[in-house]
């Protein structure tokens, strides 16, 4: 294959990304991080104290005034946002559903993610590395599982159209007590705006309204949205570049296929099967010094560690650039840049969040080097982006 696979990047320009319009524009470091106590109609309730940190668009918050919600980083994505929560032990959301998907995992520390089957609270505690897609229209909250210190959960809500909160009722009543309420575009309302004409009478987003409560027991969600980190099992051959030297990798589908180039090998089955409309998930494992090669994508791409430190790095014209990544660092990756990921530590279960924008992720144009590589190792795709197993591994 000779010709770019994906028609969204033909004739495209590669754009030159510096270190310093990469951190400026397209990287947040966590331990600067700074988020919000008053975000959501919830945030005074005892029990519900937290910060709340949008990352990568605004996401869901009610409270869009707040400068301390502005996105840390200010390039956008089509079809999700990402935001963090620090909460103490026992501290976090309150019972809520929304319009779209919602998941989540922990970096640091342990979560539980709880919700209503009927009447009765039912929950699952995630370990950094576990996942939670969370089933449309059920009411859910999440807590603090640990005394950590610095527990950090990761989440992320599908779009285009995140949508707005819909709060169970007992949340409503009692966030009236603490001078909180929303209007009917679901913002926040404070002190005597929140006893006014002003506060929501209904459900504020219209594709809630009228829609049932899902009914899922603890067996249900941990068997079909749920999955556990030290069961996963990935691929070693999911992409052209797996056999080059310095590229070994495992490559972990959990929600959707993402950018796959080997849909038939079983071992890249999403983990959890119900796809997220708007962004895929996949975990990768490698060993010190190795990780992708130069690629590009036609839609955003998404990192944060897990676990270990990781580089990404990039051609800023004919130089390797790069930058270094703790767990809790994210980055979006500009679209259309040729970019790769390593492993820069001894971690043993280095992993790495790569997330992925649709609904239409595309697929993979490889730097020209690598599709040189990568055939002498037997390897290549074809013009739909699919992988040819030209010799087995040596």
């Amino acid at each position: 294959m000779s010709k770019v696979v994906d028609a969204r990047l033909r004739d495209r320009p590669v754009p030159r990304v510096s270190v310093a319009q990469m951190e400026r524009g397209h990287v947040a470091r966590e331990k600067r991080m700074k988020g919000s106590r008053l975000a959501f109609l919830d945030q005074r309730l005892p029990a519900h104290e937290r910060e709340n940190i949008s990352i990568i668009g605004m996401g869901v918050t009610e409270n869009i005034t707040d400068p301390d919600l502005a996105p840390k980083i200010a390039a956008g994505a089509y079809g999700f946002a990402v935001g963090y929560i620090r909460a103490e032990n026992g501290k976090g959301a309150a019972l809520h559903r929304h319009p779209t998907e919602e998941i989540f995992t922990p970096i640091r520390g342990d979560w539980e993610i709880y919700w209503l089957e009927g009447e009765v609270e039912r929950s699952v505690k995630l370990g950094p590395g576990d996942i939670v897609n969370v089933p449309i229209g059920i009411y859910r909250g999440f807590r603090g599982a640990s005394d950590d210190p610095d527990a950090l959960l990761f989440a992320a809500v599908g779009g285009p159209d995140t949508g707005r909160i819909d709060w169970h009722p007992s949340v409503i009543e009692a966030a009236r007590r603490t001078g909180l309420a929303v209007d009917a575009a679901g913002n926040l309302l404070e002190g005597s705006a929140a006893t006014s004409d002003l506060v929501a009478q209904e459900t504020v987003d219209l594709r809630l309204r009228g829609r049932n409560v899902p009914r899922i027991s603890a067996a249900a969600m941990e068997k079909s949205s749920v999955a556990r980190v030290a069961a996963m099992k990935g691929s070693a051959i999911a992409f052209v570049d797996q056999r080059i030297p310095g590229h070994e990798r495992e490559i972990i589908d959990v929600i959707g296929m993402g950018v796959t180039e080997n849909a038939e090998d079983p071992n890249l089955a999403p983990k959890i099967a119900t796809p997220a409309h708007g962004f895929a998930v996949t975990y990768i494992r490698a060993g010190k010094g190795k990780g992708a090669a130069l690629h590009r994508h036609p839609t955003e791409e998404v990192f944060t560690p897990i676990k270990g430190t990781w580089e990404v790095f990039w051609m800023e014209g004919d130089m390797e650039s790069a930058v270094a990544l703790e767990p809790g660092d994210i980055v979006n990756v500009p679209i259309g840049i040729f970019r790769g990921f390593r492993n820069v530590s001894d971690h043993p279960d280095a992993l790495l969040l790569a997330l992925i924008g649709g609904p239409d992720p595309g697929k993979v144009d490889w730097h020209p080097k690598v599709i040189a590589d990568a055939r002498a190792t037997g390897l290549a795709i074809d013009d739909d982006g699919n992988l040819i197993v030209a010799t087995a591994a040596q």
